[in-house]
């Protein structure tokens, strides 16, 4: 019964979040440097009408996709507006008007206190709070807010998931840890 009690809080708290935040924070991030691939990402091509030449391709060390028809493409750090023209231009080459369309999928690690932790794809929309759920949610020890990004870089955001840090974008290589709560917080009577 307590169970219930608790996804039905989580299940409201969450709805009336959601309400409550600006439309700016719930925004895509849409800037170049939050949707450029990187080593370890997957770039989802889809080629309309073209089943087969369409998929998701792994960026490799060195940068590379191997896509087919058109072989290895150099696709790390590049805007995703200017790499989908040079697959346009490529595909047109062997096909009549392609239309292409990228999705990048970039690589996060969710840790700690999490249901499923691991890495996982998550397109440019995928915020804080999706890449969670994506892992099965927090733990009922979880130190809700007190989660961290660590990027690539080793910047290190702390932030609270009832707050609008629940909407904070992710970037590619992104790290989230979720600690668990103190001992005394886990055990405290009231």
């Amino acid at each position: 019964m307590q169970m219930k009690f608790e996804l039905l809080h989580l299940l409201l708290t969450a709805g009336l979040l959601a309400l409550a935040a600006p439309a700016s924070a719930q925004s895509i991030p849409t800037s170049p440097a939050t949707t450029a691939l990187r080593p370890g990402d997957l770039l989802r091509v889809t080629i309309w009408r073209e089943p087969d030449l369409s998929g998701e391709f792994l960026v490799d060390e060195r940068g590379i996709s191997i896509l087919p028809l058109l072989g290895p493409q150099e696709v790390a750090g590049r805007e995703i507006e200017t790499l989908r023209q040079q697959l346009q231009t490529g595909y047109a080459e062997h096909l009549d008007n392609p239309s292409v369309t990228i999705t990048p999928l970039k690589q996060i690690f969710v840790l700690g206190e999490v249901l499923r932790p691991g890495a996982y794809h998550v397109d440019p929309t995928v915020s804080l709070r999706a890449a969670l759920a994506m892992a099965g949610g927090t733990s009922q020890g979880a130190a809700k807010d007190r989660v961290r990004i660590i990027s690539v870089g080793g910047e290190v955001r702390e932030l609270k998931l009832t707050e609008m840090g629940a909407h904070a974008p992710l970037h590619s290589g992104d790290e989230i840890r979720v600690p668990l709560k103190s001992w005394l917080s886990r055990n405290a009577p009231f």
